[in-house]
């Protein structure tokens, strides 16, 4: 019968944790970082976003600790205010290489176009980081409702600006043109100019008018001169 002694066993204890000790310590987890993190939208309206319009909004990130790290990226995403097993729409990711020293906070920027159905729908914003061993993160920094609303043409400053411009560019035309139009005219006679082509016509409809005129009614020179011409024989 095969026996082993304490020594042995407490042998065979200390090789197995020398070889999985390693194994350990690879797949440990790093801790997981201690941010402070803010979302505020720039439009007029808190927590509203516009269909088809530049949404811009600022992330605010608060390192809390010593150990320094780096912002890689913002992901956004719309869910059903009910259901969020899946998205309904993928936001354009931000994309960063922003360094975040220990005690300090950076402000990032994000913005994205979408179009969807016009309502209450949920937006998360996730903020994913990296440290200077390469360990991922990844912290939420918005997760609210939100309202999204068509645009509006009667209030929208930069449809307005548009419309501001182009009726400027059309007064800035009309006005160039009735100068010039003004200044051509100006400087002409104010006396009518016959054409030739007129004069002609004139000429031609006399002389058809004198053909339908008897000989004797005629009071022309060529007239008064064949009178003449009779008495004096």
């Amino acid at each position: 019968m095969l026996t082993v002694s304490k020594q042995s066993l407490a042998a065979l204890l200390v090789l197995a944790l020398t070889v999985l000790c390693p194994a350990v310590h690879a797949t440990e987890i790093a801790p997981e970082p201690q941010l402070g993190l803010t979302t505020e939208f720039s439009s007029r309206y808190a927590n509203t976003i516009v269909n088809s319009n530049a949404n811009r909004l600022t992330v605010t990130v608060a390192n809390q600790e010593e150990r320094p790290y780096v912002i890689d990226r913002i992901r956004g995403f719309l869910y059903n205010v009910y259901d969020h097993s899946k998205p309904l729409r993928t936001l354009e990711p931000a994309r960063f290489t922003t360094k975040l020293p220990g005690q300090a906070e950076v402000v990032l920027p994000y913005k994205f176009i979408t179009l969807t159905d016009v309502g209450d729908t949920a937006l998360t914003l996730l903020v994913e980081l990296s440290d200077k061993e390469g360990n991922k993160f990844s912290r939420v920094a918005f997760n609210e409702t939100i309202t999204v609303i068509d645009p509006s043409f009667g209030f929208d400053p930069q449809l307005w600006s548009i419309y501001i411009f182009g009726l400027a560019l059309i007064g800035f035309a009309g006005y160039y043109g009735f100068v010039t139009y003004f200044a051509e005219t100006k400087g002409k006679p104010n006396h009518p100019v016959v054409s030739k082509v007129a004069k002609s016509a004139a000429v031609k409809t006399q002389s058809a008018t004198n053909d339908w005129i008897p000989e004797h009614h005629k009071t022309g020179p060529a007239t008064r001169t064949r009178s003449a011409k009779k008495k004096s024989s």
